[in-house]
């Protein structure tokens, strides 16, 4: 009983020993999930959706205990899980998996460098736009009608960039940095796996 009040005590809910399962939130019966798997005290944990149900800051209290266990305990935790910016902050290693198959594995940089952009550009002038920026330069049209322009930075900068299209008669209507989300980065992924 000792290690299970301690247990419930890690995930906020000290005093809750008699209380059933049932007369639970949705939130307090994740946390006692995740102080059922402390209990354990196994060197491993498998935790599938660990924060959901949980409002904001229960999901920050649960990214701490996980990060503790982790890092302070040595723990290692395999979570499965649909929200990825949140697994973003959490992860240190990924698996995507798709209709039940591994289709890339990553380490926490390696996604980073992924989802790194450039800069887009909104310009009025594509094929001059192309011209002028070469070959690193991506496009796609807007709903609007207007062409969204992506530079990989290399060693020119976004004023160097914006500096040569407005010399060449192209107006920039808007520059803005990008990052491309987790969500957009494993749509694109799957989106690859699917035309094989």
């Amino acid at each position: 009983r000792r290690i299970a009040r301690e247990a419930l005590a890690r995930v906020g809910l000290s005093g809750f020993e008699e209380r059933t399962f049932a007369e639970l939130s949705g939130g307090e019966q994740q946390r006692v999930i995740l102080a059922r798997a402390l209990a354990q005290q196994t060197r491993a944990l498998i935790l599938d959706e660990p924060t959901n149900g949980l409002d904001p800051m229960g999901i920050v209290e649960v990214r701490k205990i996980l990060t503790h266990l982790n890092k302070d305990q040595g723990k290692t935790i395999l979570v499965s899980s649909h929200n990825l910016e949140e697994m973003h902050k959490l992860a240190t290693d990924y698996l995507f998996i798709s209709h039940g198959r591994l289709i890339r594995r990553m380490t926490a940089p390696q996604l980073e460098k992924s989802c790194r952009g450039g800069f887009v550009l909104h310009v009025d002038d594509l094929e001059r736009t192309r011209s002028v920026l070469g070959d690193e330069t991506s496009h796609s049209f807007l709903p609007d009608g207007s062409v969204l322009m992506r530079y990989e930075e290399k060693k020119e900068g976004r004023g160097i960039a914006i500096e040569a299209l407005s010399t060449a008669g192209v107006r920039v209507a808007e520059a803005y940095s990008h990052r491309k989300s987790l969500e957009e980065f494993y749509s694109e992924l799957i989106g690859r796996e699917s035309e094989l």
